[in-house]
């Protein structure tokens, strides 16, 4: 069994929350690290400026997803990567280990 981490919850990482129904059958851990519990897709932000969509339009809730799929969410920051421990450090809930890292963490 493969413990899976998803390091950020952006654009690149919402095709795999759609299919952690399909690791989790197969017996891996996935588990998604993220800043808050939703992601605003950036494409829509025009038309949520122009007043075109309200924001909950504009947004997944990454967390429920992650959770429904099967999978564990943790609403925490990434503050650094030990690869040769294989380890992810966050803010607040320690290390996470991991077997495979996918790293989505946007820009600062």
């Amino acid at each position: 069994m493969a413990n899976l981490v998803l390091a950020g919850a952006g654009h690149a990482h919402l095709p795999i929350l759609t299919t952690i129904p399909d690791f989790v059958r197969r017996g891996h851990c996935v588990t998604v690290i993220g800043a808050d519990d939703f992601h605003y897709y950036s494409g829509m932000g025009p038309g949520l400026l122009s007043g075109y969509y309200r924001p909950e339009q504009t947004r997944f809730n990454v967390a429920e997803l992650t959770r429904r799929g099967g999978g564990t969410f943790i609403h925490d920051r990434v503050t650094g990567i030990d690869p040769s421990a294989r380890l992810v450090r966050t803010e607040n809930s320690g290390s996470i280990n991991y077997d495979v890292l996918s790293c989505n963490l946007g820009s600062s």
